[in-house]
């Protein structure tokens, strides 16, 4: 997810294309940013204990 946006943008800026690479480029910070910096796991909620009446 993050590796692939960034080598299309070095591909498009090396093509002259410098609003799509940049383009490209933002899509793979934004994707760093939520995968590896802003990701924040959590347990999973477990639902309470229903006791039959």
């Amino acid at each position: 997810m993050v590796v692939a946006p960034a080598l299309w943008a070095v591909v498009e800026l090396m093509t002259g294309q410098t609003f799509w690479g940049v383009l490209f480029l933002a899509i793979s910070a934004l994707a760093f940013h939520g995968l590896f910096i802003a990701f924040n796991p959590r347990e999973p909620e477990t639902a309470p204990d229903k006791e039959a009446d």
